[in-house]
């Protein structure tokens, strides 16, 4: 014989008492553990970090995001005109792509205020790699020049 699982039903809510002519309802309070304070702390704080758009600490003692960023553009030596989609390599290991104005803002603290040493690739091949050394300072800018690679052929 197959028994059906039945649910029990949940608990009554107590009911309200009487007191005098009065209404007494019996209201459940929350308990807070040191450890849930601590989590809501620290997710408020990461909520404002998110909202703000600046980190609260930083390992450096910088901010790790500058209001006023470095701009660099990259030029073709040969026309002038700017070169997108170059590869951008900090010192440090941070990339970033040339935009369609050939300019890449750069944000980071850490970079600030010292000198920076650039590594500008062409995944494309057609421009020669560019290695350059910086001085990055918020608000500042600096443009870089790439050669056109020469493209020889070879007559048979």
């Amino acid at each position: 014989m197959r028994h059906a699982w039945v649910p029990t039903p949940p608990e009554p809510t107590p009911p309200a008492a009487v007191i005098a002519d009065c209404e007494v309802e019996v209201v459940k309070t929350a308990t807070y553990s040191w450890s849930m304070v601590g989590k809501l702390v620290w997710a408020a704080a990461l909520l404002v970090a998110i909202c703000f758009g600046e980190p609260l600490m930083s390992p450096n003692g910088l901010s790790g995001y500058v209001r006023d960023p470095f701009v660099i553009v990259v030029l073709d030596a040969e026309t002038g005109r700017a070169v997108p989609h170059l590869r951008m390599t900090t010192d440090n290991g941070i990339v970033c792509f040339t935009r369609p104005d050939g300019a890449v803002n750069w944000t980071e603290g850490s970079l600030m205020n010292r000198g920076v040493h650039f590594a500008v690739r062409d995944d494309q091949q057609q421009f020669a790699n560019l290695d350059a050394t910086v001085h990055v300072t918020s608000g500042g800018a600096a443009t870089l020049t790439v050669r056109r690679r020469t493209i020889q052929f070879r007559h048979t």
